[in-house]
């Protein structure tokens, strides 16, 4: 059975500037907004983007969690 990635959440300072970027570079159209955040969509099959408005985001990058990572151990 194949599965697929829905929706990917995204925190920001900046919804709707976060949104009119992604949606240009990835050539996504904006589908929904509320206080809350901004939905940005592509082709049926591709994952949702929804950008939620975090006024504490992190100024870091973290650990991207789905790249392998070694053994620490």
């Amino acid at each position: 059975m194949a599965s697929r990635i829905g929706e990917m959440v995204v925190e920001c300072e900046d919804p709707e500037a976060s949104a009119a970027f992604w949606s240009a570079a990835l050539n996504y159209r904006i589908t929904d907004r509320d206080e809350t955040g901004v939905a940005i969509a592509g082709h049926p099959t591709a994952p949702t983007i929804l950008l939620i408005a975090n006024r504490e985001a992190k100024k870091q990058a973290s650990e991207d969690p789905l790249r392998p990572q070694p053994d620490r151990s």
